[in-house]
């Protein structure tokens, strides 16, 4: 459901947090709840993203 959703919306939520985290300097501790496929991990420079989900589909994404 959530796919097919943000197809309809003028900019993708995602794209605008790795936007966003891409355009810091520093360096970031970033947790992503209810990730998915752990895209923003995939998307982003920042080593720090921990990706937490109910069902984990990639062996990095933690169980929580």
């Amino acid at each position: 459901g959530y796919r097919e959703q943000v197809k309809k919306w003028p900019e993708s939520p995602l794209d605008v947090c790795v936007k966003w985290i891409n355009g810091h300097e520093r360096k970031l501790r970033v947790a992503d709840f209810g990730c998915g496929d752990a895209q923003l991990a995939l998307r982003v420079r920042n080593p720090d993203v921990y990706s937490l989900d109910l069902v984990p589909v990639r062996p990095e994404v933690c169980l929580t």
